[in-house]
């Protein structure tokens, strides 16, 4: 079991108890305004389960309410972009892809602008690609 979920637990505060529809006429239900029945379940009527959650539902609850990540996790989370945008600078940088893109485009030879352009496109939508289909997969 969680020790997240055993401290929530154990530092729920003792609710006051309302006394019971039962014993009330409609006049004197607190909830009621007017004429009007009440919107909900009062606390004190909602069932209780008193049976220790199964590992089953503590992992749920542990997926549901994540865990606080550590210095490494966040550090990394953090980098993972910044290495993948060095990563495809340092491979549009390469002097084989300036030869294949003046192969396909010949325009490239004239401008080294908008071969500059085209590599900085290229760079974006391969960024894009790697941030948005491959490493969104878990």
């Amino acid at each position: 079991m969680s020790v997240y979920y055993n401290q929530q637990v154990q530092n729920t505060p003792n609710i006051p108890s309302v006394p019971s529809m039962s014993n009330m006429s409609s006049t004197q239900n607190p909830h009621s305004v007017g004429n009007e029945a009440p919107d909900g379940d009062l606390i004190t009527q909602l069932p209780i389960d008193q049976h220790q959650p199964t590992p089953h539902e503590v992992q749920i609850i542990d997926t549901l309410f994540k865990k606080h990540k550590g210095t490494m996790d966040v550090m990394f989370e953090e980098a993972k972009d910044s290495i993948i945008v060095a990563l495809v600078i340092i491979l549009f940088c390469l002097p084989q892809v300036d030869a294949t893109i003046q192969k396909l485009l010949p325009i490239t030879h004239k401008s080294p602008y908008i071969l500059m352009l085209i590599k900085a496109l290229a760079a974006g939508v391969l960024f894009w690609l790697l941030k948005h289909f491959y490493l969104s997969r878990k």
